[in-house]
């Protein structure tokens, strides 16, 4: 039991050294891939606002086929001979 307890302290302390260790690999974020990521995210802001802009009722029936039709006094449906 006493063994046991030893070789779990001792995990337990290696596994604390190893995260300093880690941490110190991290490079910092590159100045160029910030400003990009900014840009990125104001250009999707703007995209945003101008979609919510010019954002159209869907409840709206568009009929594309209404310049096509004869007028109200003819048939268009009959071939004419």
């Amino acid at each position: 039991m006493l063994a046991m307890r030893k070789i779990t302290i001792a995990a337990l302390l290696l596994a604390g050294l190893a995260i300093p260790v880690h941490a110190q690999q991290q490079k910092p974020p590159d100045p160029e891939d910030v400003a990009k990521a900014r840009d990125a995210a104001a250009l999707d802001k703007k995209y945003k606002t101008i979609l919510k802009l010019t954002d159209k009722p869907t409840d709206v029936k568009v009929d594309p086929w209404r310049n096509m039709r004869a007028s109200s006094g003819t048939d268009a449906s009959k071939p004419e001979h």
